[in-house]
């Protein structure tokens, strides 16, 4: 185990690299995971059953998020198996339309769960999912990334804890408008971990292609079951 008083995992739950500045600490081993979507009208998986670290070139795990990558090169032949499907269909408002379903290799799945106030010294501690109360607590944000025409789209759920709070030198940390999106639920029992916001939940999209200045896509209505255990 490594002591970080940087951002990088985050940084690699995002699916990004690259240097910043300190802000956060914490303790992540790696764990890896499998994972069942829980299907829903909006968020629903493939059809080939759970989702396996290191297999079908997916990547599922814990470091100070919980991830599911649908398609990571692992093994050769670098082949995308597995995909997710969103349905962004259900505009809330803020100038959402309808995008369709979209079914996407490069789909992902992150959910963080606390990051404390700043400490002594000057760090803010983060608490990964594994480290949550036994029970229902909250996930603070979690982030369903869709890709449309090649460009990512990040559907955000929370604002207790905002995308690069921990990692300013790797995009922007304002996001205007996700208090008005749905804080999901994180339940552990033991170390099975099940994210979920119910039915008639929202979440907010943005056009991520340039991460100082996403684009506000507008409000959608949402709703997703994710539950995972160690492999």
């Amino acid at each position: 185990m490594t002591r970080y008083h940087f951002s990088s995992l985050l940084l690699a739950a995002a699916g990004l690299t690259g240097s910043v500045m300190a802000q956060c600490s914490g303790t992540f081993p790696t764990v890896s995971f499998k994972a069942d979507i829980l299907n829903t009208p909006f968020l629903i998986g493939d059809g080939l059953g759970t989702y396996v670290d290191q297999e079908q070139n997916a990547q599922v795990h814990t470091l100070s998020a919980f991830n599911i990558w649908a398609f990571r090169p692992i093994t050769k032949p670098y082949k995308a198996i597995r995909s997710m499907t969103v349905n962004l269909t259900q505009p809330a408002g803020d100038g959402a339309v309808n995008l369709g379903s979209i079914t996407n290799s490069k789909a992902e799945f992150h959910a963080f769960h606390h990051l404390g106030p700043a400490g002594a010294d000057g760090l803010r501690p983060i608490t990964r999912p594994n480290d949550a109360p036994e029970g229902s607590s909250l996930a603070e944000r979690v982030e369903i990334w869709v890709y449309i025409r090649n460009i990512p789209h990040l559907l955000i759920f929370g604002h207790l804890w905002p995308k690069n709070t921990c990692a300013p030198g790797n995009g922007t940390s304002v996001w205007p408008g996700q208090e008005a999106t749905t804080t999901a639920t994180l339940v552990r029992t033991g170390d099975v971990l099940e994210f979920s916001v119910p039915p008639g939940s929202i979440g907010r999209l943005w056009n991520y292609k340039n991460t100082r200045t996403p684009v506000n896509l507008g409000l959608y209505y949402f709703d997703f079951r994710v539950r995972a255990y160690p492999k």
